[in-house]
């Protein structure tokens, strides 16, 4: 463990970004299409730079743009559930997403498969959960 004023700086980050990602999900704001990093850098409280370095050390994301996506897309079975008959647009707007190719796109990317298939997938398993967003996507 790191120890000295590093190991502060190590934990205090941590401890502001677990804040700030609590925040998140709270308000949802990665529902919204074009979110800047100078919003979600005052939300954290720090300056661009550091909350660049903040979400790249605690997130497991290359960057603020990676990490809302990801959010997006753990926040996608709730959209199906509440709205089974919506259409792929509609089910990327509502998560945030304000173009489908890129919805398409980074969907495939993080999941393997189309937005298509996993709707038909969890539509036909009967077993959408909405009390803890994402738990599907990986079942």
């Amino acid at each position: 463990m790191a120890t000295g004023s590093a190991g502060i700086r190590v934990r205090v980050s941590e401890h502001l970004f677990l804040k700030f990602d609590s925040k998140i999900d709270e308000s949802k704001v990665f529902l919204r299409t074009g979110v800047t990093r100078d919003e979600l850098s005052e939300l954290m409280g720090v300056d661009k730079t550091v909350f660049s370095l903040i979400i790249r050390e605690y997130s497991g994301c290359k960057n603020m743009n990676e990490y809302l996506n990801v959010k997006r897309l753990a926040y996608l079975p709730h959209v199906i559930a509440d709205h089974p008959n919506y259409t792929l647009e509609a089910i990327a707007r509502d998560c945030g997403i304000g173009r489908s190719s890129t919805f398409n796109r980074i969907f495939k990317q993080h999941y393997g498969i189309t937005p298509s298939e996993f709707r038909q997938r969890l539509l036909s398993s009967g077993n959408i959960k909405t009390n803890n967003y994402g738990d599907d996507l990986n079942n």
